[in-house]
């Protein structure tokens, strides 16, 4: 058990109230998701780990802890997102955790570009074009991020060290389609294999 886990164990979280308290006093169900938030938050700081995330990843992690449409719409029009690009947001959550969502942002230009090492840059780009077709063009290499432009896939490389794996979407943008690995041709693979289950 990690230092974390057991932090999150022995803090003290009451069981979920029976019935609503009087209004204006928020449901027992969402002062129980705050509670149970703010725990988590403060296991994080007590075990050491990330900072507090920036305003619109922290948000697109509470939406992903939660189904709440008024949330979700609060986020859009504070943000100016489209309810598309947000979907979009919340899957890179799911497969990437904060991470995934600062590389997704990164992509849509809403966070500073990541210029990663030029030469692991262009070894794994090496290694997607001996794995790939030899009738297609060479990929791309472009800050973070390895692009083939005839399949729209991409991969990037997070600060984290892992390779995010993307496929392209109809209206020019990228959506993330499986979880970040080490290995940039298994990014690829992942991205390759998202694409074709998507198109049958």
């Amino acid at each position: 058990m990690t230092r974390r886990d057991q932090i999150r164990r022995d803090i003290p979280l009451n069981e979920l109230a029976p019935h609503d308290p009087p209004a204006p006093t928020p449901a027992a169900a969402d002062i129980s998701w705050i509670r149970r938030d703010a725990a988590e938050r403060a296991a994080d700081l007590l075990a050491n780990a990330a900072p507090p995330l920036a305003s619109l990843v922290d948000a697109i992690r509470l939406l992903a802890d939660r189904n709440d449409p008024e949330l979700a719409q609060a986020v859009i029009e504070y943000t100016g997102l489209r309810s598309a690009e947000l979907a979009r947001l919340r899957t890179a959550f799911t497969y990437g955790g904060p991470t995934g969502v600062e590389v997704m942002l990164q992509l849509a230009g809403q966070e500073p570009e990541i210029t990663a090492d030029g030469d692991t840059m262009n070894s794994a780009a090496t290694t997607i074009d001996e794995i790939r077709s030899r009738a297609s063009a060479p990929v791309r290499t472009n800050h973070n991020g390895i692009i083939d432009d005839a399949e729209k896939l991409q991969i990037c490389l997070g600060p984290d060290g892992r390779w995010y794996p993307f496929t392209g979407t109809a209206d020019g943008g990228w959506a993330a389609v499986r979880r970040p690995t080490a290995n940039p041709a298994a990014a690829y693979e992942a991205a390759k294999n998202a694409k074709r289950q998507r198109h049958g």
